[in-house]
């Protein structure tokens, strides 16, 4: 498709009408088509790079078109290995679950035996445990006792003896105030 030709004398015109000087408006037109004259045939560029750029992405979508193919191949490929190795890893995981499965029951039963074992001689230790205590309760409770007697003695006494003392000191506080006297009436 051939460029349109672009109008200089109209353009200069409608330059002068709208206020630009006349040599100055042919200049502005002469310019314009100068530089439209260079940039040649825009539109048949377009669509060359237009129908460059449609062939290559034909090429592309060609090539995603092979990769696509290959990938199913590979990937159908795959399944099946998968499959089977999925098949296998399932077997030898239902052996592994049976030989489990014996050793826990195996382990249980030990298990069982121990803990019947250790119940009874823990309830041995605990029988031996509190029958030990009682004794010392009973030791402790003696001990009590004869250090309540020993107490009450030194009570006694000792009230004895803080009698005895209230005494002496009434005497000595007497025997002061008598000698306090005295020596009032001496003067």
């Amino acid at each position: 498709m051939a460029a349109a030709r672009f109008d200089t004398l109209d353009y200069a015109r409608k330059l002068e009408r709208a206020g630009v000087p006349a040599e100055q408006a042919a200049l502005q037109a002469k310019a314009l088509n100068d530089a439209l004259a260079e940039t040649g045939d825009l539109h048949e560029q377009l669509l060359r790079l237009e129908n460059k750029v449609d062939r290559g992405f034909a090429d592309v979508d060609a090539r995603f078109n092979q990769v696509d193919a290959r990938f199913d191949q590979i990937v159908s490929g795959s399944d099946a290995r998968f499959d089977q190795i999925v098949s296998g890893s399932n077997a030898r995981f239902d052996q592994v679950d049976a030989r489990f499965d014996q050793i826990v029951g195996h382990s249980d039963a030990r298990f069982d035996q121990i803990v019947g074992r250790s119940d009874a001689r823990f309830d041995q230790i605990v029988g031996r445990s509190d029958a030990r205590f009682e004794q010392v309760d009973a030791h402790f409770e003696h001990l009590e006792a004869k250090l309540g007697a020993r107490i009450d003695a030194l009570d006694f006494k000792l009230s004895g003896k803080i009698a005895t003392l209230h005494w002496m000191f009434g005497t000595m506080v007497a025997l002061i105030a008598a000698i306090f006297i005295q020596s009032l009436y001496k003067l």
